[in-house]
Formats: C-alpha cells, sequence, structure tokens
C-alpha cells in the first residue's frame, strides 16, 4: 500500500466515523483565502436555545471540533490568542495504539488547529501551535499591537489524529518498503534457529510529532514483537514453520494528518 492509498483510506475513515456520530459535515476540501469556510453552514446544523451553533454563537467547526475563542492577549512582541475545543465526534470509535495509550486521560482532542494567521496593522503573522494539548497560540510582532487593532485570526491548517495500519512485505529481493508517512522499514538480518526463526527489522524516518508506527508480524505463527536494544527497530519471531519468501508484516500506529482549509475565528468571541 503506498502513502497515497493510506491517505485515502485515513479520509475514508474520518467520513464514517463523523457519520457514525450522526454529526453532518460538509467536504473538507481546500479553499482559497477569499471563499468562507469558517463553519457548517447553518442547514446542517439543528438549532440550539439561542441559534444554530453545538457549543457557543462564536464556535467555529473543524471537522468534528467546535473551537471557541476565548482571549486575545497583546504583549511586548506578542499577541496570543486563547481558545477551547470540544469533540462532538464519538470518542470511543478507536482506541489509540499502545504507543498512545493515555492520550485520552491527558485531554487531547484527536482534531487540532495547527497553523495559524493573524491580520493586524497591514501585517499577516502566522503562528503555529505545536503542542497539540495547548489551548493557546502566539504570534511574535514586529512592534507592539494592541489587541483592538487586532483585525482577523483564522486557522490555516489543521491536523486529525487517526489509527494507521499498513500491511507490507519483505524479503531478500525485497530488503524495504516505503510505509508512507516518510518511514521506511527494512530486512536487516535473518537468524534461523532449531525451534523458530529470528526477523530484525530497522524502521527510519518520519516526524516523530507527527507519525508513530511500529512493525509487527502479519498474521498467525507470530510471537510477540519486541524493539531492538537501540530502539530502532524490532524483532519478530517467527514459529509458523518455513519463513515465507515474502515474509508478511504490519505497521500500526497512529498519524497526525493534515486538514487544509480556510476557517475564520470570530472575533466577537476575542473582545
Amino acid at each position: 500500500m503506498n502513502a497515497r492509498a493510506v491517505s485515502l483510506t485515513i479520509v475514508a475513515f474520518l467520513l464514517g466515523a463523523l457519520a457514525a456520530g450522526g454529526i453532518g459535515v460538509r467536504v473538507i476540501r481546500e479553499v482559497s483565502t477569499a471563499q468562507d469556510a469558517t463553519s457548517l453552514p447553518a442547514g446542517n446544523i439543528a438549532p440550539g436555545p439561542d441559534g444554530p451553533y453545538f457549543t457557543d454563537p462564536n464556535e467555529t467547526m473543524i471537522a468534528s471540533v467546535s473551537l471557541v475563542p476565548g482571549s486575545l492577549e497583546a504583549t511586548d512582541g506578542t499577541v496570543t490568542v486563547g481558545y477551547d475545543l470540544t469533540p462532538l465526534a464519538p470518542r470511543g470509535v478507536w482506541l489509540p495504539p499502545a504507543a498512545n495509550v493515555g492520550i485520552r486521560d491527558q485531554g487531547v482532542v484527536l482534531v487540532q488547529p495547527r497553523t495559524w494567521v493573524l491580520e493586524a496593522a497591514g501585517q499577516s503573522i502566522v503562528g503555529v501551535g505545536e503542542n497539540v494539548a495547548a489551548r493557546t497560540v502566539s504570534f511574535d510582532v514586529t512592534r507592539e499591537i494592541p489587541a483592538e487593532e487586532v483585525e482577523a485570526v483564522r486557522v490555516i491548517e489543521a491536523i486529525a489524529l487517526f489509527p494507521v495500519e499498513i500491511p507490507f512485505t519483505l524479503g531478500a529481493t525485497s530488503p524495504t518498503a516505503d510505509l508512507g508517512f516518510g518511514v521506511t522499514a527494512e530486512l536487516v538480518r535473518v537468524t534461523e534457529g532449531s525451534t523458530a526463526t529470528t526477523v530484525e527489522i530497522a524502521v527510519e524516518g518520519g516526524d516523530p510529532t507527527r507519525v508513530s508506527l511500529f512493525v509487527v508480524g502479519a498474521g498467525p505463527g507470530w510471537r510477540r514483537a519486541a524493539p531492538t536494544q537501540d530502539g530502532a527497530g524490532v524483532t519478530l519471531t517467527w514459529v509458523g514453520g518455513a519463513l515465507p519468501v515474502d515474509i508478511p508484516l504490519l505497521a500500526e500506529g497512529s498519524a497526525w494528518v493534515p486538514i487544509e482549509g480556510l476557517f475564520e475565528i470570530e472575533m466577537e468571541g476575542l473582545r
């Protein structure tokens, strides 16, 4: 499976999960800055007690998450925007793999705003939310900008955390495999024993803040995988007889996948 196929699988999972939650969503697509992609169309939202919104009149919908602006503070050289996130999709659609156990307990929402733009005093300033557990984003400015001079705040890229399963094979004639997300797997050595065969695989590349993958054996005949001593790969034990020429493997884990678009933040929520 190549990286494009993996991306299509993840998009399909997103739409299926949101549909399971009964949430009407528009198709996520890239839009130009002149277009308005601030929220779900009002016709897709059941009116609440005070209007057509899920959690707050000033919310912006990003996929299945409601983003509500909370604060705007300007200090010498920095403008900081605070916000809150409320997930609306079912929380039990999938469980993160072992590498991400506890992520729910840490309060991490599985859709996050990442790249922002602030418009003020004729400037367009980009800010990046590095910590997905935080609820603030900061913009470095060349001069002090009073809060009242901030004209607009936008999210231009969001990221969503999804489970990933990538079946692949390695062997003597194809010792490497591209797993997508900038990650590659390489067959390092095969050691045959009297009752079992040990397979060592190196896993390299990828941004560890964006993707976490662990290689296991695919199908019956494998014992539990273990990380190598240097932590750069995995050691597998095959007990299913003769080792197949094309060794069946599975990369599983999770990845933060970009959602490109333009999401206007309601300035009324920041005043």
